[in-house]
Parts: structure tokens; C-alpha cells; sequence
């Protein structure tokens, strides 16, 4: 494949795709588009198109942009799995809403184009074939169906997975019993395939492959010691699951939903579990996607320091981050800009600023003391620092009041 690029270093191997990326970004004239944290907006709900509903209006196709989509999603990108299954359903007559769904989707993969699949070395068990699998119950708004994902992995940790999947149910599980057993027969169908294939290379498992569940009826009827009465209605489907199990083929481990990987690819998850699960499934740590201001550009790769522009979580700002400092050198304050023009048209001398300031007299705000230096530099750090005092306070007015007055020092006004 053209667009994929893989890599060999001496601790990690990994496959990207950005070529790719990059061209599903530019076929939908997302490339200068602000920075997106999530692949798919919790709060949003996503139904067949009516006929209220307003069409779609952008210029390219649809089907198209979602194709290029799951051929990442498919081969280097679990972190939009579930995204992207959720939008092929409605291939056949898309609205706006769908639209405005993928076109986040193609935001998410634009802003983290360079994340790659990798697969980390010295883990224990390397050769080890551990699983996990989850449903989120009669979630499909449209059918009541529920959302079923399952993935693999080497080793006895998630770090880089090595096949996933997310899908609608096939019918609707009247429990959610029901829909995990759907979900572990699923994993159950590529489990089977990945043992055989790893014994025909050397690899073979000498005993059975561990499945993460967190539902405890699943867990009962996969062992066939409990609620075999309520599973009357698909007995026929849950006794592949028992054979597997007796077989030693497969055994399956109690796991809190908090720590179960397989939900990442069940819902859309937001903040640091997105973060977590994301770093799980891919091996590529995601965490810059949820840091402060003081880490490091998200656009750049690994090892690579930023000198500039990042998109903070409020709408509206944007923060600079300093230049990296030698050891020894002091570095400077870190700042929050606001989106809009922040320089008056007739620009004060520092005198005139120094004496407006000192007009202050309002109870409760705080004057710039008389002892500072006149010195335009030290002038410029000592607003700077108030500045970010206010800012630390959430205080919006005082920190652009500050921030201003450290761009005006040093700049007079045209004669």
C-alpha cells in the first residue's frame, strides 16, 4: 500500500498512514481547520435521515470521504473505529448532521495525523494472544440494536492492537447478558483464525486465550454454570461459546468497565478516557491531546519542541509557548492570547501607561507598585507576571488588562 509508511526503530515498530490522511483532509478542504480533541461528539444524536431533515450541504461526496475513512479506520487506526461504523449506516440518503459528524471525524484524523499504530517490545508474554469485548445495550436509535466491539492484542497488556472491530448487533439482545455474549461470539470468530495463524509462523498457544469481560451474566453462561434459563432463546449461539470454553480454547477474566479496553470501540468516550484507551489501542501515547498549556504542540511529532501556535480548550484563545531554554537560562512566562486584535490603534508611551495605572483608585484593584524600574524590559516581566497571576485566577478583564499593557511597552506612538 502507497500510503502506508512503516517504520523500524529499536524499541518500537509502527505503521502510519498521514499520506493518507492528508488526503482525505484536502479532499474536504479541511487542512487549516482548528484543532479536535475527540473523533465524534458525545452529546450529538445521530438517526436516519427524515424528511424535516436538512440536507447536506457541502460540495464533496459523502460515500467517498467515509470510504477513505474506514480504510484507515481498518488498517492503522482503532481510536475512530466506532466513529467511523456509526456513519456507514447512513450511507444511503445522509443529512447535514451526518455530514457535519464525518467532517469532525476528518478534523480528529487531520489534527492527529501524525499517530501511529505501534507496536512496543518488553512486555511480558509478547507471544501471548490476550482479548477483550464489550456491547453498549440497545444503543442504535433507530433499531435498538446494540453496538458490539471486541479486539486482540499480544501480550498480557493492551499496547498496540493487533485486530478490533465495532459493529451493530445482528438482531436485538433483549438484555445486556445478551448483547455481551453477542459481542464475545464476535471476538470468539477471530480468536479461533489468530490461533491458527500464529501456530502455523512458530508461534503456537500452548494454552487458552484470556477474554476480558466485565458483565458477569456473560461470564456465567460462557462457563454454563448460570443462567442458562434466560438464554433459552439463543441457546444455539451460546453453545459455541461454552464448546470454546471447554475446550480450553478460550477462558474468560472478570475486568471493571473503567480498565476494559473493548469499550473504547462500544460508544464515543471524551476527556482522559479517550486519552487512555486511544494510548492503549494504538501503543502512541494520546495524552498531549488532553494537556495543559505548558506541553508540547500536539501537531508535532515526538522529540520535537514548540515555539508555536497551540489552540486552547476555550473557544476563542490561543496560547504561544516559549522557545526551549539551555540549562541555567530563565524562561519566559507562558501567556494566554485572545482571539481578536489586542493592540489599540494609538499606542501609549510607557510613562503615559505607568501614570493612567497609578489613576487607579477602585477598592479592591491592584496597583503597579511605584518601586518598578523604568526600564522598558523589566517593565514588560513585571506586567507579564501580573498577567499571569490573573490568569492562574481566572480573572479574564484584569489578565487582558495586564497582558496589554506588557505589549505596549516598548512601542510609541507615530509622530
Amino acid at each position: 500500500m502507497n500510503e502506508e509508511n512503516i517504520q523500524t526503530v529499536k524499541k518500537w515498530t509502527q505503521l502510519s498512514q498521514e499520506l493518507a490522511i492528508t488526503k482525505i483532509a484536502q479532499a474536504c478542504g479541511l487542512t487549516e481547520c482548528r484543532r479536535t480533541n475527540t473523533p465524534i461528539d458525545c452529546s450529538v444524536s445521530i438517526r436516519k435521515t427524515t424528511d424535516e431533515d436538512k440536507p447536506p450541504s457541502e460540495e464533496w461526496s459523502y460515500p467517498s470521504v467515509l470510504g477513505g475513512v474506514l480504510y484507515v479506520a481498518g488498517l492503522t487506526r482503532p481510536d475512530i473505529a466506532y466513529a467511523a461504523n456509526i456513519l456507514t449506516q447512513y450511507l444511503k440518503r445522509p443529512n447535514d448532521v451526518h455530514c457535519q459528524t464525518l467532517k469532525r471525524l476528518v478534523k480528529y484524523l487531520w489534527t492527529t495525523k501524525h499517530v501511529a499504530l505501534r507496536y512496543n517490545s518488553g512486555s511480558q508474554n509478547p507471544f501471548r494472544l490476550t482479548a477483550a469485548s464489550d456491547a453498549s445495550f440497545g444503543d442504535c436509535e433507530d433499531t435498538k440494536r446494540s453496538t458490539l466491539g471486541w479486539c486482540q492484542w499480544l501480550g498480557d497488556k493492551p499496547n498496540g492492537l493487533i485486530s478490533w472491530g465495532s459493529r451493530i448487533g445482528k438482531n436485538v439482545a433483549l438484555s445486556t447478558t445478551e448483547s455481551e455474549v453477542q459481542a464475545a461470539l464476535e471476538l470468539l470468530k477471530d480468536i479461533l483464525w489468530t490461533r491458527d495463524f500464529l501456530s502455523e509462523i512458530g508461534y503456537r498457544q500452548t494454552g487458552s486465550t484470556r477474554i476480558y469481560e466485565d458483565n458477569n451474566g456473560c461470564i456465567g453462561q460462557a462457563a454454563a454454570t448460570k443462567g442458562l434459563r434466560r438464554a433459552r432463546h439463543y441457546l444455539i449461539a451460546l453453545a459455541a461459546l461454552n464448546e470454546a470454553c471447554q475446550a480450553g480454547d478460550v477462558h474468560m477474566y472478570r475486568i471493571d468497565s473503567d480498565d476494559n479496553v473493548a469499550d473504547f470501540f462500544t460508544k464515543g468516550l471524551g476527556g482522559q478516557k479517550h486519552s487512555k484507551f486511544g494510548s492503549e489501542s494504538l501503543g502512541y501515547d494520546l495524552s498531549f491531546l488532553y494537556s495543559s498549556r505548558k506541553s508540547q504542540n500536539p501537531t508535532q511529532k515526538e522529540g520535537e519542541h514548540s515555539s508555536a501556535l497551540l489552540l486552547s480548550q476555550k473557544e476563542g484563545e490561543q496560547s504561544y509557548l516559549p522557545k526551549p531554554q539551555h540549562e541555567g537560562e530563565q524562561t519566559s512566562k507562558i501567556c494566554c492570547i485572545p482571539d481578536r486584535e489586542i493592540l489599540p490603534k494609538a499606542r501609549a508611551s510607557p510613562k503615559e501607561i505607568k501614570e493612567r495605572n497609578h489613576l487607579s483608585e477602585k477598592e479592591g484593584e491592584l496597583k503597579i507598585p511605584p518601586q518598578v524600574d523604568d526600564n522598558e524590559e523589566s517593565m514588560k516581566i513585571h506586567y507579564l507576571s501580573l498577567a499571569e497571576k490573573y490568569a492562574e485566577q481566572g480573572n479574564e478583564s484584569k489578565f487582558n488588562m495586564y497582558f496589554k499593557l506588557a505589549k505596549f511597552v516598548g512601542h510609541r506612538p507615530k509622530s
